[in-house]
């Protein structure tokens, strides 16, 4: 910058001058500077160090949340397969139920059918006998006429 008589103009910042375009630091402001560029090193290197542990956390608890989702999933889907198992087994032993109703269903038939021709069979002779005995009966109340030999 130039003043008014066309001289170089003197801005002073704390420890930086700028004089005209050309910027000057004098040592203690040099040694500030290094002081400060390396307090800017190690608080960038801190933050890059946070920001990696955070990835790693980050990446970590991500990695455990996806072991946990799978084992749920594992464990959801063991449950709906022991379901349908179950259910599987339920239905086969309600066919060998049926299975065994029907059989027992008609062996009652049977059973029941023998014993009814028995009990009819059974009647039917007792119904014989009293005929028979019935007809014993009329014959000899009957008297025939004597005979003539003539």
């Amino acid at each position: 910058m130039r003043g008014k008589d066309g001289a170089s103009l003197r801005i002073t910042f704390g420890f930086v001058s700028l004089i005209g375009r050309k910027i000057t630091v004098d040592a203690g402001t040099h040694a500030d500077r290094r002081l400060l560029k390396s307090s800017f090193k190690a608080w960038h290197g801190d933050t890059l160090a946070t920001r990696l542990e955070k990835s790693i956390d980050q990446r970590c608890l991500q990695k455990h949340f996806t072991h946990w989702t799978v084992r749920q999933r594992g464990i959801l889907l063991s449950r709906v397969r022991d379901q349908r198992f179950l259910e599987e087994a339920f239905e086969i032993w309600k066919e060998r139920i049926e299975g065994i109703q029907t059989v027992l269903d008609s062996t009652l038939e049977v059973a029941e059918s023998g014993r009814n021709l028995r009990i009819l069979g059974h009647s039917f002779s007792e119904w014989r006998k009293n005929l028979t005995m019935r007809n014993n009966e009329v014959e000899l109340a009957t008297v025939s006429p004597p005979c003539n030999y003539s």
